[in-house]
């Protein structure tokens, strides 16, 4: 039975090991806040495999919605396996409702996709339709800059951005 001196070292030991995780926890956050510039948007897109190595693309969007009260973008998403050809459309949906103490929101999803194409062979390509920047006036809107990361496909861009006919949201004419 441990004595009262180890229940002591033991509770110190647990007090830091959180302390540790939340410092670590907070600088993410600020690295998050701090990778996307005012009033832009950051799309990251991990390149997954399951076991059998199909690809499962996870996205991850990031915006100051504190700062634009960004709510929502549309349009649509084309998986195309490119030893074939063939590909699979997606409606794009990516709404951002709370955020986090920096007034950072966060988008995540993972894909599946009807194919057996791996990552290295996928080509991802997203068409804007509109954006919304108050959740209760859904009115269409220009988006705003969207910033594109991901590796290890064989293709990840923004073919088309169709809001920029849209009129600019105020402050950014």
């Amino acid at each position: 039975m441990p004595g009262p001196k180890h229940l002591i070292v033991a509770s110190v030991f647990s007090g830091l090991l959180l302390a540790a995780g939340i410092a670590a926890f907070a600088i993410s956050q600020q690295k998050t806040a701090n990778s996307v510039p005012a009033g832009d948007l950051r799309l990251t897109v991990h390149a997954e495999e399951t076991g059998s190595r199909v690809c499962r693309p996870e996205t991850r969007v990031t915006v100051n919605k504190r700062e634009q009260g960004f709510y929502a973008l549309y349009g649509e998403a084309r998986y195309t396996d490119t030893r074939d050809g063939k590909s699979t459309r997606l409606p794009l949906q990516w709404v951002f409702t709370g955020w986090d103490s920096a007034g950072m929101s966060q988008f995540q999803t993972t894909i599946g996709i009807n194919t057996e194409t791996s990552c290295a062979d996928l080509k991802i390509t997203y068409k804007i339709r509109e954006c919304w920047y108050d959740y209760s006036n859904r009115e269409p809107r220009a988006c705003p800059q969207i910033h594109v990361e991901g590796e290890g496909f064989a293709g990840l861009v923004i073919e088309e951005d169709q809001s920029q006919e849209l009129p600019q949201t105020e402050g950014s004419e």
